[in-house]
């Protein structure tokens, strides 16, 4: 009796062990798959922001008169190279997901190219005492597209609508895109950065994918300000030490 009960304790070890592998094989496998997911959703809004602002481009191709020329020249040399810059980059970081969120832009570089790229939208940029603090680009690249992309498409729904984006890097790092429209819905606004959302305001996934993406580098993304008026997204560090940048 007590060999039997001896085997009988082995048999259940071996069951437990077993039991305990396949649920960490399953679970690294599910953590694989949604890396490979989450991987692909950003690579996606990515290509569709990129493909957002080739169709500015050619909308203000489509209107330019052959007075403009010259203007629309210069504008097409600022915006086509930053566009194959994105692009490349989109592509790198398919072949190598592990290295998004790595590299980091001095604020006043990173600036400058929003302003160039939204240059033809009419939206207004505020920023004080911008200096060389090191910003996540991928973050800030992708979270400035999606909310100005958002704010941009609302726009075409309610003609007159004011965008603006302001930059501050004191006391904390962070990044404020407002607009003059209708708020979001406030089951939309409840649940924007939690789960992915069916929203007319084309918010959806994209901003889901954003928060989680700021929560790995050491930053939040929030709603503020959700009222008729002012809507203002913002991303913001966590703490004051430079995110992404050891301590």
């Amino acid at each position: 009796p007590a060999l039997a009960l001896h085997v009988r304790l082995l048999s259940q070890l071996l069951g437990y062990f077993y039991a305990a592998k396949v649920r960490e094989q399953t679970l690294r496998e599910q953590a694989y798959s949604q890396a490979i997911h989450d991987t692909g959703a950003r690579l996606t809004h990515d290509v569709k922001n990129i493909l957002q602002s080739l169709k500015t481009l050619l909308a203000a191709a489509d209107m330019s008169t052959p007075e403009d020329s010259e203007r629309l020249l210069e504008l097409m040399k600022r915006q086509l190279p930053q566009l194959a810059t994105r692009l490349s980059q989109t592509v790198d970081k398919l072949k190598q997901p592990a290295e998004m969120d790595v590299a980091h832009i001095p604020a006043q570089a990173w600036w400058a190219e929003l302003q160039t790229r939204y240059e033809h939208d009419d939206v207004q940029f505020f920023a004080k005492a911008l200096d060389d603090t090191p910003l996540p680009q991928d973050l800030f690249d992708s979270v400035a597209d999606n909310l100005l992309t958002n704010a941009l498409r609302k726009r075409q729904a309610e003609p007159g609508v004011a965008v603006a984006v302001r930059l501050e890097l004191q006391p904390l790092v962070s990044l404020t895109v407002t607009d003059s429209g209708a708020p979001a819905p406030e089951h939309v606004a409840r649940n924007l950065f939690l789960s992915p959302v069916a929203s007319d305001f084309g918010l959806g996934v994209g901003l889901y994918q954003a928060a989680r993406q700021a929560a790995r580098t050491g930053y939040r993304l929030e709603l503020p300000d959700n009222q008729a008026g002012r809507v203002a997204f913002r991303l913001q560090a966590t703490d004051n030490r430079p995110p992404g940048i050891p301590g």
